[in-house]
């Protein structure tokens, strides 16, 4: 996948969630379609915290100083984790994963303000894949922020970051379309 097919995928989100989104009180934000399920705003936080858990790696890249580590560069599983990773987080749910603690939203009330916040989250997500996703860089290997035993090409993880935001955008969209919701 290009640059433009994800920065395509990005704006395209960012329209869709001005849209739908900003017009919603906090109650509807919140709502919870089970005990058991995510709000919109919490699927809205969950994309934020786990996109800009990828910031510190990016930055790394971009540093003067970027030196990759001994396993960045020798790990052998890069091409397959990488693959996995796009299949398995991407916008097409072939298997439910409960999100690692580190990528959790909160268990209360979310302010309203989540959905500019993802509005702005998204305009700084597409300066990053403009600015990392270059002929230069499709050879670089970062780590997961779960762990540095994880290692994912960078245009791989600039794709599993957008098809995970897909995915999650899909499922607070769902919440939004429930009938329940519509009555609040």
């Amino acid at each position: 996948m290009t640059a433009t097919e994800l920065i395509k995928k990005i704006n395209s989100i960012r329209h869709d969630a001005n849209l739908h989104f900003t017009g919603l009180n906090e109650q509807q934000i919140n709502y919870k379609p089970s005990a058991s399920s995510w709000s919109i705003a919490q699927c809205l936080q969950h994309i934020i915290r786990t996109n800009e858990s990828y910031y510190p790696a990016f930055d790394r890249l971009t540093s003067e100083k970027y030196s990759a580590s001994f396993w960045e560069r020798k790990s052998p599983f890069t091409k397959s984790i990488g693959k996995n990773m796009k299949a398995q987080l991407g916008p097409t749910i072939i298997k439910p994963f409960k999100a690692p603690r580190l990528f959790q939203p909160s268990l209360y009330s979310i302010p309203l303000t989540i959905c500019s916040e993802f509005i702005t989250h998204l305009d700084v997500m597409e300066n990053r894949i403009q600015t990392l996703f270059t002929e230069n860089n499709k050879q670089l290997v970062i780590c997961s922020p779960v762990s540095n035993l994880i290692t994912i090409s960078l245009p791989d993880a600039l794709e599993m970051i957008v098809g995970h935001t897909e995915r999650h955008y899909a499922q607070a969209k769902r919440i939004l379309t429930d009938g329940a919701l519509q009555n609040k």
